[in-house]
């Protein structure tokens, strides 16, 4: 019967992978996701391969980062435009100069 063995050297630690929370913005406004340092290589689910990208829409943001020694990470971050809301003044007012009205 043959036998082999095989000693680890080093085991590798995964730097932090955290591309951000899951948010609510109003429209018009965008969110910087940042999956932060100690990776060589970045790869979102809309194509991009920068450590950051600029959110503007409802989406589900996936991410996998890979280091230079090819330990890979994976996570996500869920974004939700919310929807304006009509306001209403009131009815059209006149005042006097100095005068105050509330509305």
């Amino acid at each position: 019967m043959l036998e082999d063995s095989i000693q680890i050297l080093v085991v590798h630690q995964n730097p932090v992978l955290n591309p951000g929370t899951d948010t609510t913005f109003c429209p018009g406004d965008s969110v910087q996701l940042n999956a932060g340092a100690g990776f060589s290589s970045y790869q979102w689910n809309n194509g991009a391969t920068d450590s950051s990208v600029t959110a503007v829409a409802n989406t589900r943001f996936a991410l996998m980062a890979t280091t230079a020694i090819g330990c890979a990470r994976c996570d996500t971050a869920g974004l939700q435009i919310m929807p304006a809301r009509p306001f209403d003044l009131g009815i059209n007012k006149s005042i006097c100069k100095g005068d105050t009205a509330i509305f």
